[in-house]
């Protein structure tokens, strides 16, 4: 996780939201900025579990790809996604992706010019999952989060902004539903 990449956040029920600036310019790696919500089956009973949530984005992104000798190169990914742990363990799925930003530019060898992209972001994605099985008095995490993957050589960079006026990644809330299961 690059240090410095979370600018402001908001946590009270219903109003959910951060900030963040990333900006990176050497070789390739991931950031995420996650809401973690936490679900215990108050039965003994196994119960199916369907999550359900909300995960606006509004802000902006780009990519460079610089003048150099050997060229350069820049790509960014931005998903949404939910993430389920079990309570105490590690994660046991990642669920529900929708990519929202996928873009890459090139700059050939030589190239007297830089390359660059830049879209404006606001979407509101729709993350849920009907198939969930927690044991009786077991506990589930779920991560609603959005995911930034990039990769860049020679003199690459990628710029996430979800931190200018009026810019956030927001989850209000997350929806449990549960059902019993019929085992046979």
């Amino acid at each position: 996780m690059p240090a410095g990449m979370f600018v402001q956040d908001n946590l009270a029920p219903d109003d959910n939201w951060v900030q963040v600036e990333l900006k990176t310019t050497a070789g390739l790696g991931w950031a995420s900025a996650g809401f973690f919500y936490v679900w215990t089956n108050p039965t003994q009973e196994v119960i199916g579990l369907s999550v359900d949530s909300l995960m606006g984005l509004v802000g902006v992104c780009s990519v460079t790809a610089k003048p150099s000798v050997f060229g350069s190169h820049a790509h960014l990914l931005v998903a949404t996604g939910l993430n389920v742990y079990e309570a105490g363990g590690g994660v046991l799925d990642f669920v529900a992706r929708t990519d929202v930003v996928d873009m890459t530019v090139n700059s050939l060898p030589f190239w007297l010019e830089s390359q660059s992209k830049s879209t404006n972001v606001d979407a509101l994605v729709h993350l849920s999952y009907d198939l969930l099985v927690v044991p009786g008095g077991g506990r589930i995490v779920v991560e609603a989060l959005a995911g930034f993957v990039y990769t860049n050589f020679g003199e690459g960079e990628e710029v996430v902004d979800f931190a200018g006026n009026f810019s956030r990644i927001t989850s209000p809330n997350m929806t449990f539903t549960s059902t019993p299961i019929i085992i046979t």
